[in-house]
């Protein structure tokens, strides 16, 4: 680490000499400075250059693996198949519980984001990922660069021996990948893809990589002023040095994210454009692609923890996505408000929803005026032996329903309680056109571990589990995606929200039993 600081000090200082003599980063201090973007770096690294042995060994114990992927959510974080055989993953999980699967905070690169917030070239960089690790032979994850006895940091959590990021619900790794078509076996197939990031110019160099192997070594001749950098270790290059040096050869490219370039499919307006959730959802392809900034206009339908449904006047719904940005929502709005909300159009799990909000006055107004107000929907009544086929049901997403059905008494519930807490209820009600494709044929109901207040396990279990109810919620869909499978098949849920309470001080449940 100390040799990597001493790389980041000396070309530091360079870079600040040249900015007190008016000179910008140009060729002046690169050996090849770049006309186009290239990847001159890690076409010259390989996995095998770190010489990690790999054979044997399973993340959750050795931080090394051969895996496959799972999903990818954004340009510098996936969720990747391990081998968890009799290993529980008691680092991100509070439950304590065996899982197939770990989340991966790419290490050293952070792009624009994309998800609960959109910024420019964020999705752009979620797709150069997709493109990337959906496409590759094979991926190897590796935290084996992390000695936490040595090295600690304020930003992120250690627990025995392994890194996590602030948070302590993602690992902290790097990710290299077999591109299609080459032989997965060979580990000199193997490229970085946080290189091929920053080299993309969709990430800096953000540091704080830990100690890696020795992996390049400056030619004295080709590259005589690389090698000046690195003279110490006579023009030996650890991992993070290669890193820096990709990032400071491709600043002076000027190019995308890194090079503060305008992202010609992101809407920088102030103001932005009003519309209905009818234009929107009919326009929804157009408008996500191109992050147009958007006005939109409902009536809140339910609260599902700080994130909610809203509909417009002529029935249509959408999901609004608050992240961490509205803690205080549920005492400043209520479910039968209508409200004006800014954000842009994204797509997670087969829902649409609207996102990049910003919590504040100007930006999140409750309508007064009781012209425009939008009267509170009343639910829509299906029949489960009729109306339960995919057809049908893509009709309601996002639409308030109720429904009689017939809950199961299968302990599945408690295997699949998630990391948060939140767990799927399962009734014996098919969907039709799904039965014997997929194991999401049947109707299930979802409640959220972010429901305040929600319904704990014990509650379902000792009122609900087994018994006919009549149930009312949001119609969702959820589409776990998972690239290790042949074929994916959604999940139809009727989604719970969060309960009301009483003037007696009870609080309400959307289950009513019938039997």
């Amino acid at each position: 680490m100390n040799k990597i600081l001493l790389g980041l000090v000396s070309s530091f200082s360079i870079l600040c000499c040249l900015a007190s003599c008016g000179e910008t980063t140009d060729d002046s201090i690169l050996d090849n400075a770049p006309t186009q973007i290239d990847h001159y770096y890690s076409d010259k690294l390989s996995f095998a250059d770190l010489n990690i042995n790999i054979n044997g060994k399973t993340f959750l114990e050795d931080k090394v693996e051969k895996v496959k992927l799972k999903s990818v959510t954004d340009g510098d974080t996936a969720i990747f198949h391990i081998s968890s055989a009799g290993i529980q993953d008691k680092y991100t999980n509070p439950l304590g519980k065996e899982h197939s699967y770990v989340t991966i905070r790419f290490l050293a690169i952070d792009t624009p984001e994309s998800t609960s917030s959109i910024a420019p070239w964020g999705k752009k960089a979620s797709a150069y990922a997709k493109s990337i690790l959906e496409n590759a032979a094979g991926i190897i994850i590796d935290a084996t660069s992390i000695n936490t006895d040595k090295y600690t940091s304020v930003y992120d959590t250690f627990k025995s021996g392994v890194r996590l990021d602030s948070n302590g619900t993602r690992w902290l790794g790097l990710v290299w990948y077999c591109p299609q078509g080459q032989d997965a076996g060979n580990l000199k197939n193997y490229r970085s893809y946080q290189l091929d990031v920053i080299e993309e110019c969709y990430s800096f160099y953000t540091g704080n990589l830990g100690e890696t192997n020795w992996c390049y070594n400056a030619d004295k001749t080709k590259e005589p002023k690389l090698y000046s950098r690195h003279e110490e270790n006579y023009g030996s290059l650890q991992l993070g040095d290669l890193f820096f040096e990709a990032d400071l050869r491709m600043k002076s490219l000027e190019k995308r994210y890194t090079g503060y370039e305008i992202d010609p499919n992101y809407d920088y307006s102030k103001t932005p454009t009003e519309m209905s959730i009818k234009e929107a959802l009919d326009n929804f392809d157009e408008y996500s692609t191109n992050c147009k900034f958007v006005s939109l206009t409902g009536v809140i339908t339910r609260f599902i923890g700080v994130n909610f449904y809203f509909q417009d006047a002529n029935g249509y719904a959408l999901y609004v996505y608050m992240g961490i940005n509205a803690k205080s929502i549920g005492s400043m709005f209520s479910v039968g408000d209508t409200i004006d909300i800014r954000g842009r159009l994204s797509e997670y799990g087969g829902q649409k929803q609207l996102t990049d909000i910003v919590f504040a006055r100007e930006t999140f107004v409750k309508v007064t005026d009781e012209s425009k107000k939008i009267e509170m929907p009343t639910p829509i009544t299906l029949d489960a032996s009729k109306d339960f086929n995919t057809t049908i049901l893509n009709g309601y997403i996002g639409k308030l329903i109720e429904v009689q059905v017939k809950l199961t008494s299968s302990t599945r519930t408690e295997a699949n309680m998630s990391k948060d807490l939140s767990y799927t209820v399962y009734t014996s009600n098919t969907i039709t056109d799904l039965v014997d494709k997929t194991s999401y044929d049947t109707m299930s109901i979802r409640i959220n571990g972010t429901l305040n207040p929600g319904y704990t396990l014990d509650e379902y279990n000792n009122n609900y589990r087994g018994k006919t109810v009549k149930v009312t919620g949001i119609m969702g869909i959820y589409f776990e995606e998972d690239k290790a499978q042949a074929e994916s098949y959604p999940s139809y849920q009727i989604v719970l929200g969060n309960r009301n309470k009483t003037a007696e001080g009870v609080y309400e449940s959307e289950f009513v039993v019938v039997e």
